[in-house]
């Protein structure tokens, strides 16, 4: 704010002035000095001091700093068309088809027990069940597949068997393909006989060809 026409540095120099005169009259008033002269009042006012001015620092005058470009902005990227992948047809799996294919028996007299292992291709048969020959139909029977490709068959007729032809028949189911598939017979031990003796064995091998749904059975010729 801009300072009074009172408060100026001679309006100061006034009032120190009358202050003195002031005095002086109070003192007269009681009788105590004489009143001052012209001569005193002149010199008490050049005694008094002046004021020192007051300097106002100046406003800081504010800098305009440009203001940044725009930054442009960055066109969008299209989405990538998905690429159709074709998809293999499926096949649809025809009826299953079922063969029942028999081990047969050459030469056989007084057959007490038999152990037998079929060797066969799991991707073309898969064996369901196992079914004894008419003439084995009291004896004690049985089957387990030990592992894909191998089923084991085991039986005992107490009384003994005499007879060519069938001894069991096996049923397979057969896989969706066209492969033929082997019909091998390994670890053949058979045993009979009035003295229960052991019946030697010689295996024929046989096979299946599921293109034509067609076997040629396996065989166990008995004795020498």
């Amino acid at each position: 704010m801009a300072d009074s026409p009172l408060r100026g540095p001679t309006s100061m120099r006034l009032f120190a002035a009358l202050g003195i005169a002031a005095v002086v009259i109070a003192t007269g008033c009681g009788g105590a000095a004489p009143a001052p002269t012209a001569t005193a009042v002149a010199e008490s006012l050049a005694a008094s001091p002046s004021p020192t001015p007051v300097v106002r620092a100046a406003a800081p005058t504010a800098t305009l700093s440009p203001a940044p470009a725009p930054t442009p902005p960055v066109p969008a990227r299209p989405a990538p068309t998905p690429t159709p992948i074709p998809l293999p047809a499926t096949a649809t799996p025809g009826p299953s088809v079922v063969t029942t294919i028999p081990v047969l028996g050459e030469n056989v007299a007084g057959l007490i027990t038999l152990h037998l292992e079929l060797v066969y291709d799991p991707d073309v048969l898969t064996p369901t069940e196992v079914i004894l020959a008419p003439g084995l139909s009291d004896a004690l029977l049985e089957y387990a597949v030990d592992s894909p490709g191998r089923l084991v068959v085991g039986l005992i007729e107490p009384r003994g068997y005499t007879g060519d032809g069938a001894l069991m028949q096996i049923v397979f189911e057969v896989g969706q393909t066209d492969e033929a598939s082997p019909l091998e017979l390994e670890r053949l031990e058979a045993f009979g006989g009035e003295s229960f003796i052991d019946i030697p064995t010689t295996p024929r091998e046989g096979v299946y060809r599921a293109a034509e749904n067609e076997f040629d059975a396996p065989v166990i010729v008995f004795g020498r």
